[in-house]
């Protein structure tokens, strides 16, 4: 299995993606919370994601730095390349996850909640 490895402007990118779905994120649930009629499932599902993201990050994150204690950087590119893989893996989870609620939720925000 080849690994790509992660380029500066791709990790930019995925940032400002997850901060405008974050955005979107926010805007869907801070009101339904302040009105209090967000749904005990949504409260549920808000909480476990950040766990179920930040346990896979954190192994993701371990997982390479293994990979990169077991393979030292020969040049001080590879060092960077490294290290941009690592905060890849560590940020992937949850790039993931911020993006798919945003999906959702901007898909179901025009709908009153109950």
């Amino acid at each position: 299995m080849s690994r790509k490895t992660p380029t500066f402007l791709g990790l930019w990118g995925s940032a400002v993606e997850a901060q405008m779905a974050m955005w979107v994120t926010l805007g869907v649930r801070v009101p339904q919370l302040m009105a209090g009629t967000m749904s005990a499932a949504e409260q549920t599902r808000m909480v476990s994601e950040k766990a179920a993201a930040l346990t896979e990050s954190s192994h993701a994150a371990a997982v390479t730095l293994g990979r990169m204690m077991m393979t030292p950087a020969r040049t001080p590119a590879c060092l960077v390349g490294s290290m941009m893989a690592l905060t890849a893996a560590a940020s992937n989870p949850f790039h993931r996850r911020v993006t798919a609620n945003a999906k959702r939720l901007g898909r179901n925000s025009s709908r009153p909640s109950r």
